[in-house]
């Protein structure tokens, strides 16, 4: 008990690095840990105690989930899944995968949509995995982010699709395909970074 509680801290003082971290879309050369000295927010900071459904209060331990502007970390061991709908309409700022993100939606061929920009992070041991179907793919606003470190993972069933969109207008601005097999694995350090005008920048190709 005592060394999960030793990791799960150890997970957290990482996580609140990350927020910290900073992505040069020139280079898309990350730096960890804070610039200036400035200490990491952790305002708002979720953490999940069990596997379950990202829309589900028990699996944050709470009587609530994550709201606006919200820093989220799934610890290595825990399964959390974006699943019965088609869209992630709440602010949330930065997710942290130590564990696994499922993104599932709502089944048969509807994509998955984060309405607003999104930063996600995958660290060691950590997997984002995207369980949409048909080439429904995963949309994307701009000003966001995927970041894969070390022993990051990247998983799919097939070729992954992402869709960069403009909310305000709900144009479709670019879109990006991950592998053409079956079995698509992304290992890190890799990176998706979405500039304020939708311009991508892989340092995958």
């Amino acid at each position: 008990m005592e060394k999960s509680r030793l990791r799960v801290r150890e997970q957290r003082q990482s996580a609140a690095k990350a927020e910290c971290a900073r992505v040069n879309p020139a280079f898309l050369k990350l730096t960890t840990g804070c610039s200036r000295g400035d200490e990491p927010l952790t305002n708002g900071t979720l953490t999940a105690v069990h596997s379950g459904s990202f829309f589900d209060a028990s699996t944050w331990g709470g009587l609530f989930i994550p709201g606006s502007g919200s820093t989220i970390i799934i610890p290595s061991g825990i399964i959390v899944s974006l699943n019965g709908t088609n869209q992630l309409s709440i602010n949330v700022i930065i997710i942290i995968i130590f564990g696994r993100l499922t993104i599932v939606g709502n089944g048969g061929n509807s994509g998955f949509i984060f309405v607003y920009a999104i930063n996600i992070y995958v660290y060691n041991g950590g997997i984002l995995q995207d369980a949409t179907t048909n080439r429904s793919g995963i949309y994307i606003n701009v000003n966001s982010s995927i970041v894969l470190y070390n022993g990051g993972q990247f998983l799919s069933h097939g070729p992954s699709y992402l869709y960069i969109y403009y909310i305000q207008v709900l144009v479709i601005r670019d879109s990006l395909q991950l592998g053409v097999q079956n079995g698509l694995i992304v290992y890190g350090p890799y990176a998706i970074v979405i500039t304020w005008n939708g311009q991508v920048y892989d340092n995958g190709e």
